[in-house]
Parts: C-alpha cells; sequence; structure tokens
C-alpha cells in the first residue's frame, strides 16, 4: 500500500538536521507524488453539463431541472368578443426527490393576462391557476424513456370575470418523454372537472393533449414542433394550434438562462380561442435540482 510521505519527509528532515542523523531509508526510497490541494469541492462536484446535455434536459418535461420560464405572448380575435390578447404565462418546475424511488414533478402555470376588447371596457389581471404533481420512477430519470402520472388542480384565482371561470378544477395529469441522441419525443396531457364554484358558465370539463418533437443542435439550440389539443367537453368542440419554437441557450455555465421564439397556426378554431397566427417571446431561467 503507498501513502503520500509529504507531511512524514518533511517532519523527518527536520529531525535529521535537529539531531545530526540520516532520515530513515525508508522514507527516501518511498515513492513521492505532489502533495493534493485541499478544496471545499470535489472535481466532480464542480463541472457542469455540455450545453446539448442541458438543453436536452430543459427540453424533458420529466427532467429533475428547476426551471422558470415566462413567455409573452400575442393572440388576435381572441373568443366572441375577438379581442386582442397580450399575455405573460409564468410556468415555474420545481423538481423534489421523495425518496430514492420516487421523484415528484411540480408544474405550475398562471398568467397575467391584457384583453383589449372592441367597443368595451379592457381588461387586465390575474388568470386560474393551474397545478399539476407528476410522480415519476427515479430510477427511470437517467434513462431513454420515462414515465409520470398525478392530480391536477384548477385554482380560481381570476381576478375578473373574463379572465377566468370561478370554478375549482380536480382531474388527473399524465406525462411520457423519450429521448434518442439529440432528438426528444414527449406528450403531456390532463383532465379536469368542475367540482365547485360558480353556475355563471358552463361546468368545467376539459380535456387537453400535447405531444411535442423537438432536436437539440450542437450549437445550443433547440427546435420543435408541438401541438396542445383542447376538448371542451361542456362545448363539444375543440381548438388545434400548431406551433413552431426555437431555443437558444446563454448565460454561460454559472447562470444559463434560454431566450426562445415562438409561431403558432390555429388550424382548428373554437368560439373562444384565437384566430390565424399568434406570436410568442420567452426567456427561461434554469438551475438544478
Amino acid at each position: 500500500m503507498l501513502f503520500n510521505p509529504c507531511p512524514v519527509g518533511c517532519l523527518a528532515g527536520v529531525l535529521s538536521i535537529l539531531t545530526g542523523t540520516p532520515a530513515p531509508s525508508e522514507l527516501a526510497e518511498a515513492p513521492t507524488r505532489p502533495c493534493p490541494e485541499l478544496s471545499w469541492f470535489s472535481e466532480g462536484a464542480r463541472e457542469e453539463p455540455e450545453p446539448q446535455e442541458l438543453l436536452l434536459r430543459i427540453a424533458n418535461p420529466l427532467a429533475t431541472l428547476f426551471s422558470v420560464q415566462a413567455e409573452l405572448e400575442f393572440e388576435n380575435d381572441v373568443g366572441p368578443h375577438e379581442s386582442d390578447v397580450t399575455s405573460v404565462r409564468l410556468r415555474p418546475i420545481v423538481p423534489v426527490s421523495l425518496s430514492e424511488e420516487w421523484d415528484l414533478i411540480c408544474r405550475t402555470q398562471v398568467s397575467v393576462e391584457w384583453e383589449d376588447v372592441p367597443q368595451a371596457e379592457d381588461e387586465f389581471g390575474l388568470s386560474d391557476l393551474d397545478q399539476s404533481f407528476l410522480f415519476s420512477p427515479a430510477a427511470l430519470a437517467s434513462g431513454r424513456s420515462i414515465w409520470g402520472v398525478g392530480p391536477m388542480f384548477r385554482l380560481p384565482t381570476a381576478t375578473s370575470d373574463e379572465l377566468g371561470d370561478d370554478q375549482l378544477g380536480l382531474g388527473v395529469t399524465a406525462a411520457w418523454v423519450l429521448q434518442s441522441g439529440p432528438w426528444t419525443f414527449s406528450a403531456l396531457g390532463h383532465h379536469l372537472r368542475k367540482v365547485s364554484g360558480s353556475d355563471r358558465s358552463p361546468d368545467l370539463e376539459e380535456t387537453l393533449l400535447r405531444p411535442e418533437v423537438s432536436f437539440t443542435l450542437s450549437g445550443s439550440w433547440t427546435v420543435g414542433i408541438k401541438s396542445e389539443i383542447v376538448y371542451d367537453g361542456a362545448a363539444e368542440e375543440a381548438e388545434v394550434p400548431v406551433t413552431i419554437e426555437f431555443e437558444k441557450l446563454l448565460g454561460g455555465e454559472s447562470s444559463p438562462f434560454t431566450l426562445g421564439a415562438s409561431l403558432t397556426r390555429w388550424v382548428e378554431e373554437s368560439d373562444a380561442s384565437p384566430e390565424g397566427w399568434s406570436l410568442g417571446v420567452s426567456v427561461r431561467w434554469v438551475g438544478d435540482r
């Protein structure tokens, strides 16, 4: 067994000077190596993920990665009043390690909206809040295919009747992800129903499916295409947008963030959906669990 003789060799040298005796031959013949540098963190703890690896984690809705996305979106001819809507959607994602077997992914979405209503008073305020909890097996977190399932709530946080339904919704949500090389295939969905609240609008009965395909480039770019199909059970109608989006990783290793842009075309419209095209820009702050 080899040992590092640095401190022992120094002590033997001092003793040999004071006593006039040579240092022990064992120490003189022992192989030497540089004394290790002291550090609060090991080299492994300072390693940062490569840009492509970090973008792949961002593209994964079940990744154990803390992030907050703020998206500014412009929509035209929304709803029966054909309003122009400008909104800022906040989407924080908080992962929690419950045990060695399970992770919990907490996903939140809430909007601050401004509606320019023709020939009527404009509306400005907060929308209803969607909160989902996805339980995912931790053993799958480093694999190619991941799934998660859990409860979802819609809380009546809207500040006016035009921005929400004033109903408490409860339902189930699920997600599935497959990653292969630079490709990410995912599907996220939920079903919500009213459990209490106002009767001034039809009872909440919403089903959503969001399939998405993205490709991560080596130059810190991700390009993707997705849809967010929403079926309103009370109105018995669906809306089907198709979105192309781009995201660029910036900020370096110490404080990474992304900038994104999206273009949406509404191929199937409902009475409540926008018409034609909509545009969005976003920023996403990224941390670790």
